[in-house]
């Protein structure tokens, strides 16, 4: 490496590389390593989540889908809100129904 900083960025690459790749395949022959290593960069660019580019893929990231995905995410987490929601409205109804206890209609 021409800088000592470069180090830095490509050693969490390489440990991903060891713990996803190599230790769980069989390399036969330096072929199938070369094939295995290509199908994993590609799985690692265009499927694999990044935590550190908001859980997105490098190829979202790369060609700027980064607020659409963020947008989608956002909507996916508003709506499973709103069903909990309702599943606690539906859950206090049947206590209420059935004249069980709940800590939330003590005061009806």
């Amino acid at each position: 490496m021409a800088y000592r900083r470069s180090n830095g960025t490509l050693e969490p690459f390489n440990r991903t590389i060891i713990e996803e790749l190599i230790k769980k395949s069989s390399l036969i022959n330096l072929d199938d390593a070369k094939q295995q290593f290509i199908k994993y960069i590609c799985y690692y660019n265009t499927v694999r989540l990044h935590s550190s580019l908001f859980y997105l893929t490098p190829e979202e990231f790369l060609i700027n889908r980064i607020n659409q995905k963020l947008e989608i995410r956002q909507n996916k987490l508003d709506v499973a809100k709103s069903v909990e929601s309702g599943l606690e409205i539906l859950l206090d109804f049947t206590h209420y129904f059935f004249n069980l206890s709940s800590p939330r209609l003590s005061n009806i």
